[in-house]
C-alpha cells in the first residue's frame, strides 16, 4: 500500500507530518511526501531523515525541472475542458473559474473573466494538472492525504483521485491548538461536519433571519470591536464568503458601520502575512474614521480578544478563539463553526448584510457551539492513542471521493461575467 501525503510548502507542521507517517506506517503504508516548492522538500528530508526514506520526498518543482515539463499559454476555457467528463455542473465551473483567477482580482462587483483569452492563471493551472497527473501514473498511491484540498494543486489532486478512483481523505491543521482535522470531502466550510450541521438544521442561511444593530448586543454607551483581518485573497474568503478579498469586506461591512456608529470602536488588526499594498490601502480608508484604531499586528490576538467586547471577521480562527474565551461574535462568511451559529441580518448604515453571531449568555448558542467543539475531539492530538485509533480507523476507511461539496453546497454568490 502506498499513501501520498500532499502539504504544499508548510514548514510549521512536522510534528503533524510525524503523527500521520506513525498511523500510515502502523496500516503498513509507505509514504511519499510530495510538497509544492524544491526548498520545502528539501527541508523535510533533512528534517525527517530518521522517519521516511529521502528519495520518498519530491516536489512539484522537481518534476517540473527534471522533466523539462512545458505547455503552451492557455485560456481558463482549456482548463474547464479537462473536467467536463467528470459530470461538472455549472456551479462547479463557477468556483474553477474563480480558483484560475482569484490572484489577479481586486475590487470588482463581479468577475469578469474572458474564458478564451490566454493567461498565466490558467497555464499554471494546466501545468499543475499535467505534473500531478505524471506523478500519480508514476507512483500509483492507493491513499491520497490531500491538504486543504483549495489550492491549485490540492484542487487538481482530488479530481485526478476522482477520475482514477484513488481514496483520498483531506486534512487540514485543526482551528483548536494541537489538532488535526480529516474529512472525506473537504475541510473548513466544505467540511462533513460543516454541510451536515447545514443539511440537519433549519438556520442556514434564508430569508427569515432577525435584523439587529451592532450596538444593540452589548449595554454599552461605547462598544470596543475586534477585527482580525485575513490574507488579502485567501481562499477562505474568496470561495466561502460573499466578498473578493480583505479589501471588499472593510468597504462593505466595517466602513459603513463605523461610518454610522461613532459609538463603535475598531480595533482592525492585520493578518501577520498582510501585503504592504493592503495595508497602505486600509490606512488610507480608515483615515476618515476617528472610531478606527490599527492596532500592532504583532500583538498576541487573545488581549484584543478578551479587551473588546465583540470579535467581528469573516471565516477568521480568531473567531472560534473569542467563542473559546466565551466573547460576543459576529462571523461573516461560512466556515466549519459558523453553521452552529444563529444566522441574522446585520443593518450597517447602508444596508443589511447576512452573517452569525455567538453570544455567550445564550443558551442555545452555548449548546450548539458544544456540539461543534465535541465533534473535534477526535482530531486531537493530545490523547496520543485514542487519536491515533482515530485517524487510522479514517485512513483504513477512506473512499475514492463521490464529489466534492462544490457541487450542492457551495456558498457561492459571485456571478461570472462571460
Amino acid at each position: 500500500m502506498i499513501t501520498l501525503l500532499w502539504v504544499h510548502t508548510s514548514g510549521k507542521i512536522v510534528n503533524k507530518i510525524l503523527w500521520f507517517i506513525e498511523c500510515i506506517k502502523d496500516i503498513n503504508s509507505e509514504v511519499i511526501l510530495l510538497t509544492s516548492k524544491s526548498k520545502t522538500a528539501n527541508f523535510f528530508r533533512a528534517q525527517l531523515k530518521s522517519h521516511i526514506n529521502p528519495n520518498n520526498i519530491i516536489s512539484v518543482e522537481d518534476v517540473i525541472r527534471e522533466n523539462n515539463i512545458l505547455i503552451d499559454i492557455v485560456s481558463a476555457k482549456d482548463v474547464i475542458a479537462i473536467y467536463r467528463n467528470t459530470n461538472i455542473d455549472l456551479q462547479f465551473l463557477n468556483a474553477l473559474q474563480i480558483l484560475i483567477a482569484k490572484d489577479n482580482q481586486l475590487q470588482q462587483e463581479y468577475i469578469k473573466l474572458n474564458i478564451d483569452k490566454p493567461c498565466k492563471y490558467a497555464t499554471n493551472f494546466l501545468l499543475v494538472h499535467k505534473v500531478l497527473l505524471l506523478i500519480i501514473e508514476r507512483i500509483s498511491p492507493d491513499l491520497i492525504l490531500n491538504l486543504n484540498g483549495m489550492s491549485t494543486e490540492g484542487f487538481n489532486l482530488a479530481y485526478i483521485s476522482k477520475a482514477k478512483s484513488i481514496n483520498n481523505l483531506f486534512w487540514e491543521a485543526g482551528l483548536i491548538p494541537n489538532s488535526l482535522v480529516l474529512d472525506n470531502i473537504g475541510v473548513n466550510s466544505y467540511s462533513e461536519l460543516s454541510i451536515r450541521e447545514i443539511l440537519n438544521t433549519n438556520h442556514n442561511y434564508s430569508e427569515k433571519n432577525e435584523l439587529i444593530n451592532i450596538g444593540n448586543l452589548c449595554n454599552k454607551d461605547q462598544v470596543h470591536i475586534f477585527v482580525p483581518l485575513q490574507v488579502c485573497h485567501d481562499t477562505n474568503i474568496i470561495c466561502s464568503s460573499t466578498y473578493f478579498g480583505m479589501l471588499d469586506f472593510i468597504e462593505k461591512v466595517i466602513l459603513p458601520i463605523a461610518r454610522n456608529n461613532p459609538n463603535l470602536i475598531f480595533h482592525i488588526r492585520h493578518h501577520p502575512k498582510s501585503t504592504k499594498i493592503l495595508i497602505e490601502r486600509t490606512l488610507y480608508l480608515f483615515s476618515t474614521c476617528k472610531n478606527i484604531i490599527i492596532d500592532d499586528r504583532k500583538l498576541d490576538s487573545i488581549s484584543n480578544i478578551k479587551n473588546c467586547d465583540i470579535t467581528l471577521g469573516v471565516n477568521s480562527t480568531c473567531l472560534l478563539e473569542a467563542i473559546l474565551a466565551q466573547k460576543k461574535v459576529i462571523a461573516f462568511g461560512r466556515s466549519s463553526y459558523s453553521p452552529y451559529m444563529e444566522e441574522v441580518s446585520l443593518f450597517n448604515g447602508d444596508n443589511t448584510q447576512k452573517c452569525r453571531i455567538f453570544d455567550p449568555n445564550i443558551e442555545s448558542h452555548i449548546k450548539s457551539m458544544r456540539k461543534y467543539i465535541s465533534s473535534l475531539k477526535i482530531n486531537s492530538l493530545r490523547n496520543s492513542e485514542t487519536s491515533k485509533q482515530s485517524i487510522k480507523s479514517l485512513l483504513l476507511n477512506s473512499n475514492s471521493i463521490n464529489f466534492l461539496s462544490f457541487n450542492n453546497n457551495l456558498y457561492f454568490e459571485k456571478p461570472i461575467i462571460l
